[in-house]
């Protein structure tokens, strides 16, 4: 089917998308047992999508034969032709602008969410069914620290799972997730202290 990536934060709900990722990044809550198992009990997990799954967002160190085998039965089931279907496999592994691991932008996401909520999980899965319901088992690669995990972040493949440690900002998760601007905190101390003053 397709590859999906699932990032689990603390909290209640899926945190809204950040302003900057809002054109080619989707959130949506994952549910999977086989996902979720590996976050606390209290945290949220979702899945990070771009055009419909996270297939653009992650490539693999090298298209290796059981990955050529997904992507074949990928496109079939979209109807194309043998033809076609290799043509799209030979652009896969000889695009050169494209290395392995996250997408930019993806890793940009990571760190903004890293960097909010002090530590994000990452999971990453091949499904061939359900992504809500498909029972499998993750492979647990660890804890990184995000300065790691941004100089190789082949350190996440398919079919695991791995923590990923950021630096928490001061302000809550949601507020720093929404701040669009270093301005918004810069007025904050000057609004409260005409606040004092007024009260003088």
């Amino acid at each position: 089917m397709c590859r999906f990536l699932t990032i689990a934060v603390s909290g209640k709900s899926v945190p809204e998308v950040p302003e900057e990722f809002r054109r080619t990044i989707n959130f949506a809550e994952q549910s999977n047992p086989s996902v979720i198992e590996h976050s606390p009990p209290d945290w949220i997990s979702f899945t990070v999508t771009s055009g419909g799954c996270s297939c653009n967002l992650y490539r693999a160190l090298a298209t290796a034969p059981d990955d050529r085998s997904k992507i074949e039965k990928k496109y079939r089931k979209k109807g194309w032709s043998n033809a076609k279907i290799q043509r799209a496999i030979e652009s896969h592994e000889l695009e050169p602008s494209r290395s392995a691991g996250l997408r930019v932008d993806a890793l940009d996401l990571v760190e903004n969410l890293a960097n909010a909520f002090g530590e994000i999980r990452l999971s990453l899965r091949w499904y061939s069914g359900d992504v809500g319901t498909e029972n499998f088992a993750l492979k647990d690669a660890g804890c990184m620290s995000l300065k790691d995990f941004r100089l190789d972040t082949t350190a996440l493949s398919d079919e695991t799972t791995i923590l990923i440690k950021g630096k928490r900002m001061k302000t809550e998760p949601n507020q720093a997730m929404q701040r669009t601007s270093a301005s918004v905190t810069d007025r904050a101390p000057s609004s409260t202290l005409r606040a004092s003053h007024s009260r003088l």
